[in-house]
């Protein structure tokens, strides 16, 4: 984001701004439109950011249900949309793209699996002991690590690949993993 300085830039699904604050903080021409469907995340959003600033505009929605009423020089998602079944997310992705101005880039981090379970489980299992060495409490360990076994839809790398091509992103770039996480880079010809 930082090296294509964008003007305008959504941000689905903010959680509690601390990327919208470092970017506001750093780009001080960008213009955000964040899109938060928490009603939880969405308050303490609220709070953690200056809404006052004229620089960003605070939306309590869900991203499937959104319409934009401008387009953006770039779109960026953290930990989201492994929460979008599929089919739904295809047609996301599609909509996305639309919504981009030529040259536009949509930057994607998100859960990732890996088809083959051992692999799978055995970063899983390291993700696990990270979280209870840093204290975090078996209860809140439990019920992440539950959500995400029956009711996240995260895809592989391949199928990410496949997502973005499908919905007409001719420059897909997997730019970084760890473990069970990845950013994905979609870019749009400049025309």
């Amino acid at each position: 984001i930082r090296r294509s300085s964008p003007s305008c830039l959504l941000d689905i699904g903010p959680g509690i701004g601390h990327l919208d604050h470092l970017i506001l903080t750093e780009l001080p021409k960008t213009q955000i439109t964040a899109v938060e469907a928490s009603k939880e995340m969405f308050q303490v959003c609220q709070k953690n950011l200056d809404l006052n600033s004229g620089r960003i505009q605070l939306l309590h929605q869900d991203i499937v249900e959104f319409e934009p009423t401008e387009k953006y020089n770039a779109i960026f998602s953290n930990l989201v949309l492994h929460n979008i079944p599929y089919d739904e997310k295809k047609t996301l992705l599609k909509r996305l793209r639309h919504w981009l101005t030529p040259g536009g880039i949509f930057i994607w981090g998100d859960m990732i699996r890996f088809l083959d379970s051992e692999i799978q489980e055995y970063f899983v299992q390291i993700r696990l002991g990270i979280a209870l060495a840093h204290e975090v409490t078996k209860e809140l360990v439990h019920q992440n690590f539950e959500k995400e076994l029956h009711h996240d839809y995260p895809l592989t790398i391949k199928e990410t690949f496949q997502l973005g091509q499908d919905a007409g992103f001719p420059a897909v770039e997997n730019i970084w993993v760890q473990d069970t996480f990845s950013i994905f880079l979609m870019k749009l010809t400049a025309k």
